[in-house]
């Protein structure tokens, strides 16, 4: 493999990856060739790691449990994913991410040690983290899994602190079609005697058999911790104290119940007041985001899958009534796109549907036909046009939807930051 110089070179190189199906039988022979790689190279981690898998809320339970512990002065790295701008979103390092110059050193390290070419993207994005991490003098390594679990490369290491946040139907052709299949698949990241929180209010008796099976020390939501609702705050209640009064958070609850107990179980942290505050304004990009452009309201979802669909609808109807209610929607052809289309037409007047860049996008003409509606439905194959295109129509008091997607969501944040 040549030196990689260029940043563009090196997203070019990993994006063009040759696509591998992998049986299970190779998948399992990768993870224990990673494993004894990681060993052989001295890129264990040698700190306390946590790892965060579930169908939805992974990447703000991550965001949300890194703000606790860098307030109580730990130095802690994440590794995420997807990325909505640039692969250095990643990684990064007390929630800033890391450098392009960075990662290319860390590209050409690694490939100088290992033939990087006998792996795939997601095997080579994790090497890389693990390189960087190890570099950075951290106290703690929070890893978000990419797909699954049992078989995802964060399953080469043995975390110190595994969270659950909620399983569902997604990924349903990698994972199984049913909850306690994608459980089982996610419970495979447990190990004997580890620290287990389980954020899913009703978990998969595949979750709670492996979790009794390895006696973990397993905290469940609603029976160990939890969380009391109410009009203008919530209160959040632990195996050891309860936390009044609280202002409602950005986030959904569950994920930051989820991200108060690790920080008390990892670190033995004693949140304070200060601390607490934290919660109200954590928001990570795309997550139910809002912006205003000309009088118009964008809010701007992630939610790919019936769940975080359902999640996001629930959310709207919270909102006052808008007839003028738009939708720009673009989804990969794997999701449960009549799913996600059905919790949101009572909600949405007018459809924009777009194609979104990827060989796995489903074509917005294919969309449409799952549209069973009366609602005026506008095609387009380009996002980038779909967007302008929406932006163009909406006026003054309408409220536009963007979901389905992370590119899709990336294409409209592109193009409100050209306009401001």
């Amino acid at each position: 493999m040549k030196v990689i110089s260029q940043f563009t070179d090196f997203i070019q190189w990993i994006e063009n990856l040759p696509a591998q199906t992998l049986s299970e039988a190779d998948k399992l022979r990768c993870l224990k060739k990673t494993r004894l790689l990681l060993s052989q190279h001295q890129l264990l981690p040698k700190i306390p790691v946590i790892t965060v898998t579930g169908t939805n809320g992974k990447g703000s339970t991550v965001h949300a449990l890194a703000s606790l512990l860098i307030a109580s002065g730990y130095r802690v790295g994440c590794m995420t994913s997807p990325h909505l701008f640039s692969y250095t979103e990643r990684f990064s390092i007390d929630l800033q991410p890391v450098s392009e110059q960075a990662i290319l050193n860390a590209v050409n390290r690694l490939a100088h040690l290992i033939e990087l070419n006998q792996f795939n993207f997601a095997y080579i994005l994790f090497l890389i983290g693990l390189y960087l991490f190890q570099q950075a003098n951290l106290d703690i390594l929070i890893l978000e899994v990419g797909l699954g679990g049992r078989l995802d490369p964060s399953n080469a290491l043995d975390a110190d602190l595994i969270i659950l946040t909620q399983v569902a139907l997604d990924h349903t052709h990698l994972l199984g079609n049913t909850r306690e299949s994608i459980g089982k698949e996610k419970a495979g990241l447990l190990r004997k005697n580890q620290i287990f929180i389980c954020g899913d209010a009703n978990p998969p008796a595949t979750v709670i058999q492996q979790a009794n099976q390895l006696n973990c020390q397993s905290f469940w939501l609603n029976q160990q911790f939890g969380f009391f609702m109410h009009q203008t705050y919530w209160n959040l209640w632990l195996p050891d104290r309860m936390l009044c009064s609280l202002r409602k958070p950005l986030m959904h609850s569950s994920n930051i119940a989820c991200a108060v107990l690790a920080a008390s179980k990892i670190k033995n942290i004693a949140l304070n007041q200060e601390q607490l505050s934290l919660l109200t304004s954590l928001q990570l990009p795309g997550r139910r985001q809002t912006f205003y452009y000309r009088g118009c309201e964008i809010i701007l979802d992630v939610a790919h899958n019936p769940a975080a669909v359902q999640y996001l609808a629930d959310y709207l109807k919270t909102l006052p009534p808008n007839p003028n209610t738009f939708a720009l929607f673009g989804a990969m052809a794997d999701k449960d796109i009549p799913q996600m289309l059905e919790i949101m037409s009572p909600i949405i007047h007018t459809w924009w549907l777009t194609d979104v860049p990827g060989k796995r996008a489903a074509p917005a003409h294919d969309i449409a036909q799952h549209l069973s509606t009366s609602s005026p439905i506008k095609s387009f194959n380009s996002a980038k046009q779909a967007c302008e295109d929406i932006l163009t129509f909406a006026s003054a008091g309408s409220r536009i939807i963007v979901f389905g997607s992370f590119l899709l969501v990336e294409n409209l944040l592109a193009l409100l930051s050209s306009k401001a």
